[in-house]
């Protein structure tokens, strides 16, 4: 078992030093090869690389093992804010975003008034609440993926980046530390308790008349402010996603992390951190979109 560490470690160095001598990032190439290492020590040992702290899964834990990291250095809400952050900032740099909007974009324009559609983001979003606990990254992730879808249907930037922000104020689900001091500090009952026979009863009205209300509210604070809607100048032209120069299929990565964390949230025994997720995504975008523009760059080179 040592002699095979030995060749691996010895591999992982010469692909280092090549890829380095190659011009490729520094921190690509350590960050790449590290997760490359943590998955043959997986396979090597059959074991999960986070001991007893496993998300349930050995291969999450792989990508659990750089959110672990991570958290140990920046602590506390800031490492949330510059995953998530960058993450966006990469959907926006790479065109994703514009794809993920224009398409959305299109497929909601039979309902003519966008503030129906902000309310019915909201809706959503709170329902989601249950799932993701955390405020900053719940509205984080809806700022990445429906901020510009409502932006580009002619909702203000200000009504849309508050009402994606006020989406994680719903403190809902057994989950949330809220709902767990209030069933077992005040009423000594079980969380899922005081989610069944309160929470459950009168948070989706709640929910339906805060959403109904938003609508409302900001509609009249855009038409007050700037006159009623507010088309940014792409969105005036009748563009295509090809116009982009990106694939279609770009607009699904903004949407994935949050599709990653919803979904595993229904799976028993496997813990995916929002974290985790984004993790995940940035290494999926990275290799998708290095095989995009090799492909891209080899089909010009035939071209000429």
């Amino acid at each position: 078992m040592d002699i095979l560490y030995v060749i691996l470690t010895a591999l992982l160095v010469v692909a280092a030093v090549t890829m380095i001598l190659k011009k490729v990032d520094t921190r690509l190439t350590f960050l790449f090869l590290g997760v490359i290492g943590l998955a043959a020590a997986t396979i090597v040992t059959g074991q999960s690389v986070l001991g007893d702290s496993t998300t349930g899964n050995v291969w999450l834990d792989i990508f659990d093992v750089i959110r672990a990291k991570f958290v140990s250095t920046i602590s506390g809400t800031g490492i949330r804010l510059m995953m998530i952050g960058g993450y966006v900032m990469l959907m926006n740099h790479t065109k994703a975003a514009d794809v993920l909007a224009l398409g959305a974009s299109k497929l909601l324009k039979p309902i003519k008034n966008p503030y129906i559609v902000l309310a019915l983001v909201y809706m959503i979003g709170a329902v989601l609440k249950i799932f993701i606990t955390s405020q900053i990254a719940l509205g984080l992730l809806f700022m990445a993926t429906m901020f510009p879808i409502l932006t580009r249907m002619g909702v203000s930037k200000l009504s849309a980046a508050a009402a994606c922000v006020a989406i994680g104020g719903m403190d809902l689900g057994p989950n949330d530390s809220t709902g767990i001091f209030a069933a077992t500090e005040i009423l000594n009952c079980t969380p899922m308790d005081w989610f069944t026979n309160y929470e459950l009863i009168i948070g989706p009205v709640i929910i339906v008349c805060v959403g109904i209300f938003m609508g409302i509210w900001f509609q009249y604070m855009d038409k007050k402010e700037f006159g009623g809607l507010v088309i940014p100048e792409e969105a005036k032209e009748d563009m295509k996603i090809s116009d982009l120069g990106v694939p279609a299929f770009y607009g699904v990565f903004p949407l994935i992390p949050l599709t990653l964390v919803v979904v595993f949230s229904f799976v028993d025994g496997i813990k995916m951190d929002v974290i985790t997720a984004h993790i995940i995504c940035f290494f999926l975008f990275f290799i998708v979109d290095l095989i995009v523009k090799k492909f891209v760059i080899k089909r010009k080179r035939k071209n000429n």
